[in-house]
Formats: structure tokens, C-alpha cells, sequence
């Protein structure tokens, strides 16, 4: 009977806890991976993982920083078990087109040329940048969270937090100058193609 009564007191702080952030966690998951049944099924995961790790939550104030890191681990481990990593464009070629697109004509500040897309190309092309710039960019940018927030969140100075946004930003403006018309709906062709495999 104590352990009936245990567990059921555990399901009710994991219902208080957990439950609450779970639309947040899929719309998260959908940015990371561009397919609607992949991120539920990452959530879902990540929620079994919130279950049996339930001891290491110290607060209600720190559940959603807690569990949206538990996620992001999973779309990790995810990508790194299935190979399906897609190739990310060498950093130092995607801000050099950056450079030379300042340098030359003119594409406006990095808010005007985001603010010209939709929030599905943008999370499409933030996939092909890798994971430290991208996160951030989506959680500040498409998210809303605040500075700290982010810190608190990925577990980063907040000074760290700032130069990814910053060098984010100028990886994802350049491949909005670079490849205009490249993406198009919710993920790259080659996300399209490896969902037929799930």
C-alpha cells in the first residue's frame, strides 16, 4: 500500500510538472526536426526519459529549462544513432558569402531579411546550421525566450549565449541571400526523402 501511494504521488508531481510544457516540447521538436510524427515521437520519449528522472527536477520554476534540455538530447541521439545527420555547410564558407553579400549589393539587416520568410523556412534553413548557433537562434528568435532564459536553459554563460546568437544570425542571413529560393515548405529535400524511411 506505501508503494501505491508513493507512485501515486509521483504521478501527480510528474501530471503538475510535465504535462503543462508538452505542446511547447512538440513545437521545439518540430523546429529541430521538420516532421510532425518524428517530434511527437522524440517528445513522447523525452517524457518516458522525465518519468524515470523525475528525482532530478529541484523545482517547478526549473521544469520547462529541464525538460526542453532532456529533448534536445533526444533529437541528438537521435540524429547521431540514425546517421541522419544531414551535411552541414562548412561554417567558415557560409560567413564568407555573408561578407561578400554586405560587401556587395545589399541584403537589408538580418531582422528585415527573416521577417520576409516564414517561420517553416526559416526553422529549414536553421537545420542546415549546426545545433550550438542553431538552438539558440530558434529559441530567441522564433521562441521568444530571453537571454537568461537560454542560459538557463542550454546550461551556457550567458556570454555564450550572446556570440552563438550573434554568430547564428550571421550564419542564417547569409543562407537567406545565398539560396533565396532553396527552401520551401517544412524541411530540405533531403529531410523530405529520409522521412519516407522512418
Amino acid at each position: 500500500m506505501r508503494f501505491l501511494g508513493h507512485f501515486s504521488s509521483r504521478e501527480r508531481r510528474y501530471r503538475r510538472l510535465v504535462q503543462p510544457h508538452v505542446t511547447h516540447l512538440v513545437h521545439i521538436a518540430m523546429q529541430r526536426t521538420g516532421h510532425a510524427a518524428l517530434a511527437e515521437d522524440l517528445v513522447q520519449e523525452s517524457c518516458i526519459m522525465a518519468w524515470e528522472k523525475l528525482e532530478e527536477l529541484r523545482s517547478a520554476e526549473a521544469s520547462r529549462a529541464w525538460l526542453v534540455r532532456i529533448l534536445l538530447r533526444q533529437v541528438a541521439d537521435h540524429r547521431r544513432t540514425r546517421s541522419r545527420r544531414q551535411a552541414l555547410l562548412p561554417i567558415t564558407d557560409i560567413e564568407e558569402a555573408h561578407w561578400q553579400a554586405i560587401a556587395g549589393e545589399a541584403p537589408g539587416p538580418f531582422e528585415e531579411a527573416v521577417a520576409a520568410q516564414s517561420d517553416s523556412r526559416v526553422a529549414a534553413l536553421l537545420r542546415r546550421l549546426p545545433d550550438d548557433f542553431a538552438i539558440v537562434v530558434e529559441l530567441h528568435d522564433l521562441m521568444g525566450y530571453r537571454y537568461r532564459e537560454i542560459a538557463e536553459t542550454l546550461e551556457l554563460p550567458l556570454g555564450t549565449v550572446t556570440s552563438r546568437l550573434a554568430r547564428g544570425r550571421r550564419l542564417l542571413a547569409a543562407l537567406l541571400v545565398e539560396a533565396p529560393e532553396a527552401v520551401g515548405g517544412v524541411g530540405t529535400p533531403g529531410e523530405k526523402e529520409a522521412s519516407h524511411h522512418e
